[in-house]
């Protein structure tokens, strides 16, 4: 979803899967210049647990899970509850997602479709459905918004390709 990989909401197993490569650097490198949120579709206390696993609930101003909107992805509602808690018009918002369900309410609100790779989505459907740019890894947003940064992240390699 938005910046990591989260839980199946359907899942039995209590123990936190593994977060993506790169991402927990990105989002420390990131927090300091940009506000940012999750919108999952999985339960809201498992994806805050998962993220305190890993350290990285206190980069992020909103976590919003399937409880916290009345209606959840593909509609716009979790991505205006985040920009408003971020303090944030929602064309401003990048909506980074690995599928369709992602790209549909980015464009509804109006903000940044970026589409990862390596998830659920194809690059073509996430093109289709109106991704600006496509990434190889969630963790190459680092190379888009901070390029000068990029580098210094091993995991983190710019491989972004521009949709036009």
């Amino acid at each position: 979803d938005s910046l990591l990989s989260w839980l199946d909401p359907e899942s039995a197993d209590e123990m936190p899967h593994d977060m993506m490569p790169g991402v927990q650097e990105m989002l420390a490198a990131l927090t300091a210049r940009y506000p940012i949120s999750t919108v999952s579709t999985g339960g809201t206390e498992r994806i805050e647990a998962f993220l305190e696993h890993y350290g990285v609930r206190k980069h992020l101003v909103a976590v919003l899970g399937a409880q916290s909107t009345e209606r959840m992805k593909p509609y716009p509602d979790p991505l205006y509850v985040a920009a408003e808690k971020m303090g944030v018009e929602p064309e401003r918002l990048l909506m980074i997602g690995d599928t369709t369900v992602d790209m549909q309410p980015a464009m509804a609100a109006g903000a940044q479709a970026v589409g990862g790779l390596g998830g659920f989505g194809t690059e073509d459907e996430l093109r289709r459905e109106g991704a600006s740019v496509i990434l190889e890894t969630t963790s190459d947003v680092l190379a888009l918004l901070m390029p000068g940064q990029a580098g210094s992240f091993e995991s983190a390699q710019p491989r972004a390709r521009r949709i036009g």
